[in-house]
């Protein structure tokens, strides 16, 4: 049967009971772990490892220990509850060589962290710093089977005690660098279609009548990417005492796909919207408006920030009519509108769902042309027109069921990537539902929005990240480091490339704010202090790119937005900078959260962080840097996309006609200038 994405076969017929397992067990080739309770060992748990093909499981031994030897691979690890608990907990983990070892995978449960709910009574653990955390709580029904495709739908109330100890699985996605995944598995399925789970980080001593104020984090990743274990709050709840919440959310073509033809008539208008992954972003808020008070945290004072598409998602929190009254200030960190997607980041319903033929085109892989195209593999077309035909006429339920029953491998595999593992399809729809029936641009402008303080910036130097996957510009060695084609073509491409991406996603938004309310607060971010490598200068190569203020928000100077890239950014020699950077970003995140303004963040030590004006000539934008490149500061600065094409224009230090006309076109589109000076 399958379960969770997982081919598995009965549970009971695979339990392998392996009583010599640590014996026979080579080094240098184990998963492994331990499983307490408030410090026990908890002998004879049953522990399952599983991949796409099959799964295995042991019991802990007298030490409470278990291992497994396994090949490279991805392989999701669960404990079934010890006696008295209820419910399971497990974590995705990455093997990258058939002879490494992957250990501390731990289940740790304290039964003095036990938080009642609704929905059940929590237990978790504490963090080494003291804060205590619940993870892998389930935020909705799994939202498989006939709830694929389905707005998400509440747990139910329960009286159980329920282990939440482990994240729980990232939803499907394809392995890259930005997930993790061991280059053996670039490209390669991993995660789970069951991965609505969300995790809490509050004060060890905090109840519910404490009324905290909660930070809402939503991870990025192009919509395709990413999941909230990747993150920790612990380090902003110490510090601060505030309650931070992270999820999980549906992504790529589980998270937005817009057929509402697949939809009977009785459906809802959520589950019509094609809006499934923004859907469990609203299902979160719900939630934590709902549970969130058992935790020490104040529904009444919740604040949403996200970087990159967990940016574009807090925006569509600010727009959309379901989450009225359930957020009351938002961060916004590097949402990209637009330009850098081939498509806006809200789609309208044509775009999302047409074929690219229709009178009104839709997008090369919108809903309609992946089911085309569907039908054409799995032989039930003989044609495009054939299956344009069959699709027009096939019966919704007959229509339903076999999308719904095509395995996530299937449908992933009619879909390309761009930019490493970045499914390039339409995600966000205008559904007038779930959003608004505008673009961002115009809903903002036009006020149609909840509003509320907010925090709008990007990085200086966005794009690099980005840059290093383009082979037009570098070339990768062993799939992990990028070798520079040009060095002047590649730094005015990561130039012009993210002064196009701060224009939009910060001035141009920052003014559509402006004309409705007051308390708008501008950021960009500067650290550019990574080491030289000899055959990489990082600081030329990365600079401020894209996610690297992640950990300086959460508080957390090591945070790496590429993991393997990690021995390439930080160093004992840059530790000090990201330290000041991250106690100075996170005091005025923190102090958004607090009190509706970062002011001068907690304590009111910092540079006063002035609000946005439309004075050009104003210091309207807080500079962030280390104390050693001038330090947080205000300062005035304005940039057009008229000033931009005109000096991108006139520049003439391009090496490659091609590079230099692609870049220009990406950003401004073709015009009578691309038709004059490009072949």
């Amino acid at each position: 049967m399958k379960i969770s994405g997982f081919v598995i076969m009965n549970k009971q017929a695979l339990r392998i009971v392996v009583t010599a397992v640590f014996a026979s067990l080579l080094l240098g080739c184990k998963v492994e772990g331990v499983v307490t309770v408030d410090g026990v060992p908890q002998s004879g748990v049953a522990v399952t490892v599983s991949n796409y093909e099959d799964s295995l499981t042991t019991t802990t031994n007298s030490k409470g220990e278990y291992a497994f030897g396994l090949t490279a691979g991805s392989y999701y690890v669960e404990i079934d509850a010890p006696p008295g608990f209820t419910g399971q907990s497990g974590r995705r983990i990455f093997k990258s060589t058939d002879n490494s070892t992957v250990s501390g995978v731990d289940f740790t449960l304290d039964t003095s962290t036990a938080v009642q709910t609704a929905q059940g009574t929590f237990y978790g653990y504490h963090e080494d710093n003291g804060v205590v955390t619940y993870q892998g709580i389930r935020a909705a029904q799994a939202p498989v089977g006939e709830r694929r495709w389905k707005e998400p739908l509440p747990v139910a109330d329960s009286t159980d005690g329920i282990i939440a100890v482990a994240p729980g699985d990232m939803c499907i996605q394809l392995g890259d660098k930005l997930n993790g995944a061991p280059t053996s598995l670039y490209g390669e399925m991993i995660g789970s279609e069951d991965c609505l789970y969300l995790n809490i980080w509050k004060p060890a001593n905090a109840t519910s009548a404490d009324n905290l104020p909660v930070m809402l984090w939503i991870y990025g990743g192009g919509n395709s990417l990413g999941e909230s274990s990747t993150y920790t709050g612990k380090y902003l709840a110490e510090t601060y005492g505030v309650v931070v919440v992270n999820f999980n959310y549906r992504m790529g073509p589980l998270g937005w796909f817009s057929l509402p033809q697949m939809h009977d008539a009785g459906t809802t208008a959520e589950t019509r919207s094609g809006n499934y992954g923004t859907l469990d972003q609203v299902n979160a808020l719900k939630w934590v408006n709902r549970h969130i008070a058992n935790f020490g945290g104040n529904p009444d004072n919740v604040m949403v920030f996200g970087e990159s598409a967990g940016a574009s998602a807090t925006l569509a929190m600010l727009a959309s009519p379901l989450t009225e009254g359930l957020f009351h200030k938002a961060a916004v960190q590097s949402a990209a509108l637009g330009w850098i997607t081939d498509h806006s980041i809200w789609q309208t319903r044509a775009v999302a769902e047409n074929l690219a033929d229709d009178v009104e085109p839709g997008y090369p892989s919108s809903s309609s042309e992946i089911l085309v195209s569907a039908l054409q593999r799995d032989g039930l077309a003989a044609n495009r027109a054939d299956a344009v035909y069959l699709q027009e006429t096939m019966p919704q339920t007959v229509l339903a069921d076999y999308l719904k029953g095509m395995s996530p491998q299937s449908l992933y595999s009619l879909y390309d990537t761009k930019l490493g593992a970045f499914i390039d399809m339409p995600t966000i729809v205008q559904d007038g539902t779930v959003i608004p029936m505008s673009d961002v641009k115009t809903t903002f402008s036009s006020g149609q929005y909840h509003k509320m303080p907010v925090i709008l910036g990007t990085n200086r130097d966005e794009y690099k990240l980005f840059l290093l996957s383009r082979e037009d510009y570098t070339t990768e060695v062993a799939d992990t480091i990028p070798l520079i084609q040009n060095s002047s073509d590649y730094q005015l491409a990561g130039k012009y490339y993210s002064e196009a991406w701060g224009i939009t996603s910060m001035y141009e938004l920052a003014d559509a704010f402006a004309q409705n309310q007051d308390d708008v607060y501008v950021y960009r971010y500067d650290w550019d202090e990574e080491p030289n490598l000899v055959v990489l200068d990082m600081a030329k190569v990365l600079g401020a790119a894209h996610g690297l203020e992640i950990g300086s928000t959460m508080n957390n100077p090591d945070l790496a937005v590429v993991p393997s890239l990690s021995f390439a950014l930080f160093t004992s020699k840059n530790k000090p900078g990201r330290t000041y950077l991250a106690e100075t970003m996170s005091s005025y995140w923190a102090n958004l959260a607090i009190t509706g303004s970062p002011a001068q963040g907690v304590g009111s030590d910092l540079p006063l962080w002035t609000k946005w004006t439309t004075d050009t000539a104003a210091e309207r934008l807080m500079v962030f840097d280390t104390q050693e490149d001038q330090g947080t500061r205000m300062i005035a600065n304005n940039n057009t996309m008229e000033s931009l094409k005109a000096r991108v224009q006139a520049e003439s230090g391009f090496h490659s006609e091609s590079r230099y006309c692609n870049l220009y076109t990406e950003i401004f589109g073709a015009d009578a200038f691309t038709a004059s000076s490009c072949e």
